[in-house]
């Protein structure tokens, strides 16, 4: 019976309701929903990961660092229970709630269960169990918390001053590098494990490219102010906002949410259209504040080449090429890690020089190469946004009660429009292609240190002949230009001199910022950044009920930074095992559609025979 009920009149009058009216007991239905069954698949992959991951012995040292001595009752929930107990409840889709936990643990599980996870008793009721089960994960969360602040109640704002003051002491940094260090690595072992589930044939046809973009993630209670000062509105003080627009960063308005941000990087495949070798599984996570994406990337790269990758394709959307090039772009040049992104309409077209070089949207060629061919980005963006436009159009004509309606002339002029707009944007497409001659040629990968060597392209291939021919054959350009700008580029450079360059403008000078190894637009270009999708289906996946459902805040408990990120990385594990399977699944169908049984002939020989079938070749089958 739940012991939050200690009235006995109370507890007369609800096992007599459940009675007369379900003809059962109230602990009885309360388990009936709780499945009462443990699915044997689930808790192998729960310990086995759980095992896998080498987080029980990390979380076991930074216990025992906190701890002053091993004297003390024990806990009676060991933290690798805790940790299976999590996955297991993830892997079921019931929610990691403290009472579903507490349900597990009370209906689902059989003496021996117990005994398999250490767990020192097994009795108790649901309440019971669900205050040990709060105990101890706030014990595991206080392991690896980088900000640990009250979370009973809404601070005031005299209170949050003080937090924000006792946050800039040097007590409290070391505290928060040292731990995020802890939580980055607990939730992401975690996530390695699930991938390293994979059998090592299907590891082995992965090359490593990934796709990173985030999503948002629910918390309960009201959203804070949008100005970090003053009162909070939320009983976790730091959470941040998330608005659908831009960057995702809330600015106050009233569609703000109270949320964070989820990161993921999902495996994409070896080439575009490779959709059957292997599950495309989330590698690596990381979680802050909506829009506080800043470093992401390149951190999660460099722990996904831990997983064993040396160089691999990194598709982004602008928000990531849109940082500084000591966040982004330097990183991943030093990583060996192949960039590949959009750019906004006002960055196209002449993004650098290097000598007798000129960087187009993202690739060097030669500065000879016609101008024509040069604006051809800047048209096509030109067109796509005039298409847009129109379509727009066409669109608020088909939607009803949504906002002024276009009149009939407006719309028939958008559809004259989009017919020709969508005849002239090939020609841009042309021009596009007509730069290859006038690319130069990579040669190899670019070196640790982010420098990269180029062939200069066959001068008889190309329509316009330089004025003078390059003395050279090769050349190496650095990851970053000095700045003397007719040091590096013999008095053709834009750069201004540092001193002249405000902070805002400053890393963008630099052509590393929009560099990356495709042709932009080319079919090569626009079929593997379309990979990119793989990760928003991903994030779209997490939000459903069996593979996390993310965005649904009573889904988990525990308030907090370091609370969130956890139940996040349990969700990802628990969808990773579910792709798996699905996997395994579709495999075996492809196996039986390719073995399926041909009906035989209905024509015989002379003794009754199906006569054999006609090869292609109209020859007989032996």
């Amino acid at each position: 019976m739940n012991s939050r009920l200690s009235s006995q009149r109370a507890l007369e009058h609800l096992e007599e309701r459940m009675v007369s009216t379900f003809g059962t007991s109230y602990e009885e239905y309360d388990a009936g929903i709780a499945k009462h069954v443990v699915p044997r698949a689930y808790l192998s992959a729960a310990v086995g990961i759980a095992d896998a991951s080498g987080i029980v012995d990390k979380l076991h040292t930074w216990d025992g660092e906190r701890r002053k001595s091993n004297a003390g009752k024990k806990a009676l929930i060991p933290l690798r229970a805790l940790v299976v107990l999590y996955l297991l409840n993830a892997q079921m889709g019931v929610g990691v709630t403290y009472r579903e936990l507490a349900r597990t643990l009370a209906y689902r599980f059989s003496p021996e269960h117990f005994a398999a996870l250490g767990i020192r008793t097994t009795t108790g009721d649901v309440a019971l169990w669900y205050k040990r089960i709060a105990e101890t994960t706030y014990r595991l969360v206080a392991l690896v918390d980088p900000t640990p602040t009250p979370l009973r109640k809404i601070m005031d704002a005299e209170a949050f001053a003080r937090l924000l003051q006792y946050m800039e002491t040097p007590q409290a940094q070391q505290l928060r590098e040292r731990n995020q260090a802890r939580l980055d690595d607990f939730c992401n072992d975690l996530v390695h494990a699930s991938y390293r589930m994979l059998p090592t044939d299907l590891q082995a046809r992965y090359r490593g490219n990934v796709a990173i973009d985030a999503t948002k993630a629910h918390i309960r209670g009201d959203r804070n102010s949008a100005n970090i000062h003053g009162a909070r509105r939320n009983p976790d003080p730091l959470a941040g906002r998330y608005r659908r627009e831009g960057s995702h960063e809330g600015i106050g308005a009233k569609t703000d949410e109270a949320a964070y941000e989820l990161e993921t990087a999902v495996m994409i495949w070896n080439k575009p259209g490779e959709s059957e070798i292997f599950p495309s599984l989330v590698t690596e996570i990381g979680c802050h504040n909506p829009g506080k994406h800043v470093g992401q990337a390149a951190s999660m790269a460099a722990r996904h080449k831990r997983l064993g990758f040396d160089r691999f394709l990194l598709a982004v959307d602008r928000a990531y090429n849109g940082e500084r090039i000591d966040t982004f772009h330097l990183p991943l040049a030093q990583l060996g890690v192949d960039p590949v992104f959009d750019y906004r309409s006002s960055d196209l077209g002449i993004q650098g020089h290097f000598k007798d070089l000129i960087l187009v949207d993202g690739n060097w060629y030669v500065n000879w190469m016609p101008k024509a061919l040069i604006d051809a980005s800047r048209d096509s963006a030109a067109i796509d946004d005039e298409i847009e436009e129109a379509q727009s159009v066409l669109r608020r004509a088909k939607e009803p009660g949504k906002g002024l309606k276009p009149s009939d002339d407006d719309v028939n002029t958008a559809k004259r429009s989009l017919a020709e707009l969508k005849q002239l944007a090939r020609a841009p497409q042309q021009r596009l292609d007509y730069r290859e001659p006038y690319r130069m040629i990579p040669k190899g990968r670019r070196d640790r240190d982010g420098f990269q060597r180029f062939s200069y392209p066959p001068i008889d291939k190309m329509m316009v002949k330089p004025a003078e021919t390059p003395s050279v054959t090769t050349i190496t350009i650095p990851p970053l230009l000095s700045e003397d700008p007719a040091v590096d580029h013999r008095g053709e450079s834009k750069r201004q001199p540092r001193s002249q360059r405000s902070t805002n403008t400053r890393g963008k000078t630099q052509p590393i910022k929009h560099t990356q190894h495709l042709p932009y637009k080319s079919k090569e270009w626009r079929a593997t950044y379309g990979m990119r999708s793989l990760v928003e289906s991903s994030n779209n996946l997490l939000k459903t009920t069996m593979h996390g459902d993310i965005e649904n805040a009573r889904v988990r408990s525990g308030r907090g930074y370091a609370a969130t990120y956890i139940a996040l990385a349990f969700a990802v594990v628990a969808s990773n095992l579910r792709r798996i399977a699905s996997f395994f699944y579709a495999e075996a169908h492809s196996i039986q559609r390719a073995e399926k049984k041909v009906r035989a002939r209905r024509r015989t020989d002379e003794l009754g025979r199906p006569l054999p079938r006609p090869t292609f070749a109209g020859q007989p089958l032996p």
